[in-house]
This record gives C-alpha cells, structure tokens and sequence, in this order.
C-alpha cells in the first residue's frame, strides 16, 4: 500500500484517504485471522500521515473498535497534511498506459505518419478504406519509437467525421500509445474524443477565427479533459517573429486559464516555416521559432513546448530532409523544446551525420551565410552520401521471420506476398503448422502471462485467419481435415462478445467449423441453433454476473430437450468452482470451464471428432458423482387428494413490520464475530463472554435506541406464493405469478446414506 499511497500523494491534489486491512487474512484452524495488532497498525498509520501526506485513515477487514481508538489516538498527535507539494507532472494516457508529457531526455516523440495530408500511403489507404494498413502505419510508430500517435483524417472527398468515428474506435483498442486529435472541426474532435478511453491531444487551436472559435476548442478540452496544443496564429495570420509568437502564446494562455484550464493543461506550438523556399523572408524561421521556445519557456515555465520539427525541411529530398530535422529537433531541445511531432523512424543520431552536413544544416537553421548559401551546399552535399534507410532492406529478412513478426503485432498489412513467397520453399500446411500455430501458441501464453493485452491477441488471430484464408486454396482436401463443428453464443443480456470472438478466430485457424451466433442469445435460441446445426460442442460466453444464471437456463433447457453435447463455459463472471459446483450439476452432458481461448482449444483438442472425452485435464471437467452413486428420486407414493390453491395470487408486499419484531431473529454470532470482528484471540473464554458484552451486546443496544436508526429503518417485506415443479434430481422450476417466465433453484444431495435432497419433496 505504501508505493501506492505515495504515488498518489505524490500526483493528486486532493486529500488522500487511506483505509487499510489490519493485515493480510491468515488461515487458522478453520479460519481467517487478522493478526495485526491495534498498536502496530496504528503506529504503521500514523507513518501514512506524516511521511507521505495522508489526510484521512481508518480501518477496514479485520479492524475491531481497539484498532479503531488506537488509530484515532495516533492520528490526533500528528498534523495532517492538507496542503500536499503535488508534483504537477503533466501526463496523457491510452487504453492501456500513461505517459509523461516532460520526458528525460527530451522530447516527447509524437508520431506524424497517420496523417491523409503528410503520408501518401496512409492516404491511399484512407481513400481505399483500408483500416488494416492504416493500422499498421500507426502501430508502426510505436516500433520506431514515438510516445504519442497524431492521427489526421482530414482529405478532400471523405466524411471526416464519420472516418474519425470508425477508425478511433479502432484505435483505442488497438493501439497502446495516446493519441493526437488532428482537426480544425470541433465536431470531429468531439467525435474522437467520446471514441478514447484515454486523455489525448487536441492538435490545435489558435486565435486566426477570434477569441470565441479559440474557446470552442478549450471548452471542448476542459469537458472532456484533454490537453490543447495552442498554435501561434492570430488574427493577422502566423506569428513570423519570436516577439510576436510570445505575445499570441500569452494570449492564448491568458484566454485558456480564465476558462478553467490550467498552464499544465497547454502545449504552444510556435510553429516554423521551411527553409527550402530560399526566399530571404523565410530564412531567419527556424531561429525565430528557436528564440520563441526560449522565451516563452522562460516567461511560462509550466506550459510545455512542442514544435512540428518537419515543417522546416518541407520541400526538400528525403534524404536531406531527415537530417535536417534531427538537427533542428536536437537545436530546439536545447533551447526548450519537450514535444515533437515528427517521423521517430527518421529521426537520425547526430553522430551518423557527417560533422561537415551538420554544420550546414546549422548554417541553415541560424541563416549563416558567411560561407555561402547554406541550402545549396547542404543540396549538393546531402545528395552524395548514402541514405541510411538503403541499407536496411527487408529482403534481408527471411519471409519467416517477417511472418512471425507480423503475427505478433498483428499486422496484415503484405501478408499475401509474404505467404506466396514462403509457397514456394514450404507446403501451406508446414507453414501453418511451422510457423502460424507456434506463432499463436507463443502470443497465447503472452497473453496467459497478462504481457499482452487481449485486443492485440484479437489482432494476432486476425492475421492467423487471413493467413489461413490465403493459404487454403493451394491445400489438398485431406490437408483441412475439419477436427469438429462449434456453435458460439453470448448468453441473453449480455452484449459483450470480444472473448466469444477471439474464441470463434482460434478455433476456426484450427480445423473447426464455427457458427457464431452473436450476443444476446436466449436459451430457445440456442437450443434452436444446436438442432438445426447438430454441432459437436456448444460454447456459451458472458461478462456480467446475471449471464451465469443465464448460462444455467440454457443448459435446462438443453437438457429438457434431451441435449447432451459437451458444452464450454468462459467469460468474466464465471469461475472453475461455480463452474463445477452450480452449472454442471443441472446438465446432463459434459460440462467444461475455459478460462480463455486457448484452454477452450486445448479442451476441444483433447476430444476425438465424436467428441468423446479422451484426456481432459482434471480441473476441467465437471465434478459430479454419477447419479447411481447418489441414488435416484424418493419414490413416495402420494395419495390422491385435492390440492389447495394459494392464499394469494399476487406478489405481496409487507410494511407493518417493527424494528424490535426483526431484532429477535438478529443472529449475534455472526454480527459480532464476522462483522464486527469482535473475535476470541488469546482471551479467555470468561474475558471473551465480558468482551463481547460490552463490545457487542452493549454497543448494540446503543444502537438500537439511536433516534437515527429508529427514524430512517423502514423494513418492507415481498413475498409471493410459487407453483413450483420437481425439474431434475437437484433442480427445482419455479413459475412467478403473472409471468410466463420461469426461474430455477438448484439443492444438493447428500453423498452418504440415502443421498437425500430438499428437492426429493417435491412432486416431478
């Protein structure tokens, strides 16, 4: 806890509350024990307070009223730090992680390849909607080293706010890094930002439309919490000169802090001109961006500074270009810089560039002409060296390696040409059963090991399948042996389906025909789509907790149907135990618990294709004893008589129900001793009946007499008489009134004696 509450006291600015257990639960003698004292957990609090800036303690599992006073007495001798020194370091965050605006060593890399108007691939794909290659370009980034992604859908001839609102729903399960919004439109800003479950970017807002377009956009950041990249451009256009570009950034500042952000909340980008025009007003841009940096950084310490660095070599061949900018990147860090938008794959070491280029791209940069023109020297000089990206060419990669690397970032972008250039040194079924299945089996247990999360496994499963798409034409019908035929379904009320899904692409790559039917399945649907495809084995999936009661509605009534196919169960709200202990039991065929995917795989694997259980691990199959060992239904012969109806029809509702009628059937054992943690320790039996006296008894009557308590407990009561039926040997169907729908009680049975069970009183 103290890493914990360090870091928060740390970075929040709100009082920190902390209310720890007293102690990790001890198994003893049939129990869980809190064994940390009152005076050691106290003292240990009182740390909390004065080291780390705690504001408000109390105790939770496990503190009894000592822990409590002692806790208190501690806390009063000690001042509480209301008043923390928060660090204030600035941060943005993706799906999956957070990341520092001020890095060391800076800058803050910020990737510009997914942009329509500065990247003709990502264009091209863009105008050909393809979402995968787009992808890929930005997840690319992260390879090449970039912090932060900047994403720009912004092209003649597409619907930007519609092409934002797809692929950023996209992009915030698919990419680890934060993002950059990159939009004039407000709307399509807002557009992305509901899309993210991060905080992002906002690239940009400026002064050129008035104050109210500008407060638009800072509105827009406040609501949703997002930082804001201030451009120097006002009115009269884009700020040319370091005192302008300081004058328009206080503004900015100025008009952003009196609507509610903070200075920490501000990127200003004081923007650069390329040199490559030669014209004499262009070439002192990159020294009065760099004189801006310095001076604004000096007059507003807590804004962070962020520079478009490409923008300076605008117009200028590749080659020249990326050292161009790796030097005017390295130049303004110097002067202050802590952001750059830039290509991170471009960026090249300033020991890689010949110390004569070097000069000459500060030669350009400061506008030094005593040697000459600095634009044509560096023209003619960048031409004769040798470009460091043809040296790295990836024919040098073997199409295997280049395989596994695209399975592994999920990356689909060229596989076909990959796939048909393995073709011909390897079968397709070696190169799935070499190279694909290895390649899966490795993410899986990445995956297992919570090293990779589960939106990059969808990824990965994607490119197996397409894979596998391409590869199948050229295999011979006994070369896809199918192993089995699947059905899929999320349970009824449940509409997640991304663990259903990764299960239908990991089966499907391996051998199985699956029919996914989608969420929100109910159990007449299910049953429907097992007698219509007679599948080998049925998988039901569901996130939240009422889907495990769903779960076993369906395997009633597969059951009532006489359905006996082994059934897999996953998702989020079921565990191996309720597995077993609850749902197998109401099931007359298999029933199996898979944790993720790959064990659903590793389940169905271990089954011949009559699906007829061969070696399933232990823990997987359901526990049950066969119902000959347990004994079938008392057979009571019941003599024939009248039945009496109910006394209501109706659900009845109690009111007239008093406190002191409900405290006779108040079980004291358990309040004190479990609730209260009032327990027995090293006292002895007489000290403990004295200590639960005045601990307990005493304290409850106190309670009891609380004007309070009598004043705001209401108790009501609901209750209803139920025609019920005898379903199965340990399920019990009980129909409510005034509804068609039925709910189900499961009892055990005995497994000693007769093997009795509740629901041997009731009639079948």
């Amino acid at each position: 806890m103290r890493s914990h509450l360090r870091l928060l006291s740390e970075l929040s600015p709100f009082p920190v509350f902390a209310m720890p257990n007293a102690g990790l639960p001890v198994h003893t003698k049939g129990r869980f024990v809190y064994e940390l004292e009152p005076e050691t957990m106290a003292s240990e609090i009182k740390t909390f307070i004065q080291d780390m800036g705690v504001s408000i303690v109390g105790g939770c599992c496990g503190s009894t009223p000592a822990h409590i006073r002692c806790i208190a007495e501690k806390a009063a001798a000690v001042q509480p730090k209301y008043s923390r020194k928060v660090s204030g370091e600035s941060a943005i965050s993706s799906l999956y992680q957070s990341q520092a605006v001020r890095v060391k060593p800076a800058p803050l890399l910020i990737g510009e390849r997914a942009n329509a108007n500065g990247s003709r691939a990502f264009r091209k794909a863009l105008f050909e909607e393809d979402w995968d290659t787009m992808m890929s370009i930005v997840n690319r980034q992260e390879q090449e080293g970039a912090h932060v992604v900047d994403v720009s859908l912004s092209v003649v001839g597409r619907n930007e706010k519609a092409d934002m609102d797809y692929f950023f729903r996209r992009l915030n399960t698919e990419c680890r890094l934060p993002l950059q919004i990159d939009s004039t439109d407000p709307v399509v800003i807002e557009t992305a930002l509901k899309r993210c479950a991060g905080r992002c970017i906002i690239n940009s807002a400026n002064l050129e439309n008035g104050e109210e377009a500008f407060l638009a956009m800072v509105r827009l950041s406040k609501q949703y919490g997002a930082m804001l990249i201030c451009l120097t451009i006002d009115e009269e256009g884009m700020a040319k000169t370091a005192g302008r570009k300081c004058a328009i950034a206080g503004r900015m500042i100025a008009l952003a802090e009196r609507a509610g952000l903070s200075r920490r909340d501000l990127f200003i980008d004081p923007l650069t001109f390329t040199l490559a025009s030669g014209e004499d007003a262009d070439r002192n841009a990159a020294m009065e961006t760099l004189r801006a940096i310095k001076k604004i950084r000096e007059s507003f310490p807590e804004v962070h500074l962020l520079l478009g660095v490409s923008n300076v070599s605008f117009g200028l061949k590749p080659r020249i270009r990326h050292m161009l900018n790796s030097v005017m990147m390295y130049e303004a860090v110097q002067a202050g810089m802590h952001a750059a938008i830039i290509h991170p794959g471009k960026i090249m070491p300033l020991p890689d560039i010949p110390d004569p280029l070097q000069n000459l791209c500060r030669q350009l940069i400061y506008n030094d002409s005593s040697e000459g023109d600095p634009l044509i020297h560096l023209i003619q000089a960048g031409g004769a060296e040798i470009s460091p990206e043809d040296v790295s060419n990836q024919e040098d990669i073997l199409p295997e390696e280049i395989l596994k690397k695209k399975l592994l970032h999920g990356d689909s972008a060229g596989l076909e040409k990959v796939l048909l250039t393995l073709k011909n040194k390897m079968s397709p079924p070696n190169i799935i059963n070499d190279i694909l299945l290895p390649g899966m089996k490795e993410i899986g247990e990445l995956f297992g090991s919570g090293k990779m999360q589960l939106p990059f496994v969808l990824k990965s499963a994607s490119v197996m399948k397409k894979a596998v798409d391409i590869l199948k034409p050229f295999m011979d019908k006994n070369e896809t042996m199918i192993q089995g035929t699947v059905v899929l379904a999320t349970v009824r009320g449940d509409v997640h389906d991304i663990g259903k899904n990764l299960v239908d692409v990991v089966l499907s790559n391996n051998g199985f025909i699956v029919h996914n039917i989608g969420i929100r399945q109910t159990p007449e649907a299910v049953l429907n789509a097992v007698q219509t495809i007679q599948p080998d084995a049925l998988g039901l999936s569901g996130l939240l907790v009422r889907s495990a009661l769903e779960m076993k509605n369906t395997l009633l009534v597969l059951k009532e149907n006489h359905i006996t196919i082994p059934v897999l169960l996953g998702g989020a709200a079921l565990t191996e135990s309720f597995v077993c202990d609850e749902l197998a039991p109401v099931y007359e065929g298999k029933v199996f618990y898979a944790a993720d995917a790959f064990q659903g795989l590793s389940i169905l694997n271990a089954l011949d294709e009559k699906m007829e259980e061969k070696n399933i691990p232990k823990n997987k199959v359901k526990r049950e004893k066969s119902l000959s060992d347990k004994g079938k239904f008392r057979q009571t012969e019941i003599p024939a008589y009248e039945y009496p109806g109910p006394p209501a029809e109706d659900v009845q509702i109690r009111q007239d129900i008093e406190l002191d009628t409900l405290v006779n059937y108040l079980n004291r054992k358990t309040l004190f001793t479990f609730q209260w943690q009032l327990r027995k320790g090293k006292m002895s039996l007489e000290e403990y009946k004295t200590f639960l006296k005045e601990e307990g008894e005493e304290r409850l009557e106190e309670m009891l007499h609380r004007d309070e308590i009598r004043k705001s407990f209401h108790p009501r009561a609901v209750y209803a008489y139920c025609l019920v039926q005898r379903q199965s040997e340990t399920v019990l169907s009980v129909h409510l009134p005034g509804s068609s729908e039925r709910s189900y009680l499961s009892f055990p049975r005995q497994d000693k004696g007769e093997c009795l069970s509740v629901i041997d009183y009731f009639l079948p």
